[in-house]
């Protein structure tokens, strides 16, 4: 640990952007600033808020217009044809016609339907554990409609919005990513492996609320400055989820389909378990 002092200035900056982005409790950001104050945990320059993401706009342009190159190349990996055509129209289903679907409607929900379709969008892309799906399903169509309709209703709160659907049988974060992104772009990424992989510090992987909103936050730092140098791709946090994925995507199956240099994820040192600069997040029960 090393001595660092902060003007009076910088902390009411933080008390402020803690307070209104996080929903900690103010008493707990107060807490946590007082200890920045004196103290300052070792952490990897990468983590700074301003360098989350070295890339700039027009090579995270490129990543998201590859996005369909890179499924068809994963799901080239399937032995089975008829499983390749499946992601594909999955991933076609999620990211053009739900969202659409869910906009159309007075009160924005998903169905039963559509959560076991998306858990099956979810599962066929990413790991499959055939568990989930036989949880899912589990939910009655009442309960799905009710948790998702609060789900939204809480937007842009993005951890009362996560832990609305959380009370459903086999909905984590993740999940509840999910369905969050389909809906409302602007406000949520969906929780992928790979796109936070691509990001530093984020390793180990967990599958927690809390982990969630380390990641959304850190998506949603790029997204705000993509917006300002590339107005006219329209960036929104799942846009910038998916250029995420297809750059680490891309990078895992060794894919040499970028004219730039990707994203740079500087080695960071291993981070103690609770840091004074990372406020710590209620995490809902661990699912996925």
């Amino acid at each position: 640990m090393c001595f660092r002092s902060v003007t009076f200035g910088e902390l009411i900056r933080r008390y402020r952007n803690e307070v209104v982005h996080s929903n900690i409790p103010k008493a707990t950001v107060v807490r946590n600033l007082v200890t920045q104050q004196t103290f300052r945990t070792t952490v990897p320059k990468a983590m700074s808020e301003e360098k989350v993401l070295a890339g700039n706009s027009s090579q995270y342009k490129e990543y998201l217009e590859s996005y369909q190159t890179v499924l068809r190349e994963k799901a080239k990996l399937f032995s089975k044809k008829d499983k390749m055509t499946t992601l594909l129209d999955l991933d076609k289903w999620y990211q053009s016609e739900l969202p659409d679907v869910i906009q159309s409607r007075d009160e924005k929900h998903v169905t039963h339907q559509e959560l076991c379709q998306l858990m099956k969008w979810k599962l066929t892309r990413g790991k499959f554990r055939p568990r989930l799906t036989e949880l899912v399903q589990s939910n009655s169509p009442t309960d799905v409609q009710k948790a998702s309709t609060q789900a939204f209703k809480a937007l842009p709160n993005l951890k009362k919005a996560t832990e609305a659907l959380a009370v459903l049988k086999g909905i984590g974060a993740a999940t509840a990513s999910a369905v969050l992104a389909a809906g409302s772009p602007d406000n949520a990424p969906f929780m992928a492996d790979e796109a936070m992989l691509a990001l530093p510090g984020l390793e180990p992987i967990k599958y927690t609320i809390g982990h969630y909103l380390q990641y959304a936050g850190m998506v949603k730092t790029c997204c705000d400055r993509l917006k300002i140098e590339d107005p006219d791709t329209k960036w929104d946090q799942h846009k910038v989820e998916l250029a995420l994925w297809t750059y680490q995507t891309a990078k895992q199956l060794k894919l040499n389909i970028f004219g730039q240099k990707t994203v740079e994820k500087k080695s960071t040192t291993k981070r103690p378990s609770k840091s004074a600069d990372e406020p710590t997040f209620s995490d809902a029960k661990r699912k996925k």
